[in-house]
């Protein structure tokens, strides 16, 4: 066998036949059709693509053109009605809107729009109105109990007073206005006082009503609703902030010792039961000891015989903590759900 071998050039020449071939191994001529294959699918040579997949906005128009169609043959019909029986068809054709007054309009169930005030012209027998009121208005929000920031317990309300800026998003995009506005109303006031402390509420009550205002008006907007303003009742103080104490770890009353003494406890509770709640994850475990990463959203501290009171409901865990036979630490709110957790576990 001869072999042939040839210097390796050290510089590169684009003439040279050295160069490297890109071409494909693969042939991509006809091969033999005699072999035939069933294929579930169907092969076209068409390369226009609008003929071989279907736009979903094509079909969307062709029904909406056909609907049209039949709604105008529908309005046509009953318009020729009405003019066959003139003028008896008058008094059921005009209607007078006052001035405080719109009225929206579905043509046989699509929306037409807002008409009024004034002398509107509907269509009897396919036309349907929804008349809406756009004076402002007002309702209350009932008081409700709130921890403040500072650990105060308070009752605190307010005054409502809007109206309705978009009478077509108010009949659209909400079922039942009056109640959605009090709930959202409702839920901002909450969030908000929560955050202060019972100074800051009491002493900056117009100003805490404007944020409340805000925060309802952004949500409110999107259903047609536009808040004028908000009037926080008088805050009712139920219980003032607790005293600023030193301990990180309070106890409470009956966990001392007879002398009152807090550096040692009585030997019957040298070893404190602990238990862990967590209702954050699935549907919810309890264990005994502490966190293992040591972090908990709320410290719940209380007697055996106090909880023992709770499972049976003779005593609920607000009255507890009103009368201090509940201590809390950390995030109260979560330490109030504590009566939630009671009565799912014992299906009350």
């Amino acid at each position: 066998m001869a072999v042939k071998y040839t210097k390796i050039p050290t510089t590169d020449s684009y003439d040279s036949n050295l160069t490297f071939d890109y071409s494909s191994p693969f042939s991509y001529d006809e091969g033999d059709s005699s072999y035939k294959y069933r294929s579930a699918f169907k092969y076209t040579t068409n390369q226009d693509r609008k003929h071989i997949y279907s736009d979903l906005d094509v079909q969307t128009s062709q029904s909406s053109v056909a609907t049209n169609v039949i709604h105008g043959l529908l309005s046509f019909i009953f318009i020729i009605l009405l003019i066959l029986t003139f003028p008896v068809s008058i008094w059921f054709t005009f209607k007078m809107i006052p001035n405080f007054q719109k009225i929206v309009i579905f043509r046989l169930g699509k929306l037409i729009g807002a008409k009024g005030p004034g002398i509107v012209c509907v269509i009897p027998f396919i036309d349907r109105l929804h008349k809406v009121d756009v004076r402002i208005k007002a309702f209350n929000v009932p008081p409700k109990q709130i921890i403040t920031r500072d650990g105060a317990v308070v009752e605190v309300g307010s005054d409502v007073h809007y109206r309705i800026a978009d009478v077509v998003k108010s009949i659209t995009c909400v079922q039942n206005l009056d109640q959605s506005t009090r709930i959202l109303v409702q839920t901002a006031l909450l969030k908000i006082l929560v955050k202060h402390n019972l100074a800051e509420i009491e002493t900056q009550r117009n100003a805490l009503g404007r944020a409340v205002q805000e925060s309802s008006t952004e949500a409110s907007k999107e259903w047609g609703v536009e808040i004028c303003r908000i009037e926080l009742s008088q805050v009712k103080v139920i219980r003032g902030p607790p005293p600023k104490q030193t301990p990180s770890v309070m106890f409470p009353p009956g966990m001392m010792s007879a002398t009152g003494s807090s550096t040692k406890l009585p030997p019957a509770l040298q070893n404190i039961a602990s238990a862990l709640l967590n209702t954050a994850q699935g549907r919810g475990s309890i264990g005994e000891g502490m966190s293992p990463t040591g972090e908990s959203d709320a410290t719940l501290m209380m007697s055996i015989d106090d909880l023992q009171a709770m499972f049976k409901g003779e005593v609920k865990p607000f009255q507890a903590y009103m009368s201090g036979r509940l201590q809390a630490a950390g995030d109260l709110d979560a330490a109030m759900r504590l009566e939630e957790v009671i009565k799912k576990i014992t299906g009350r």
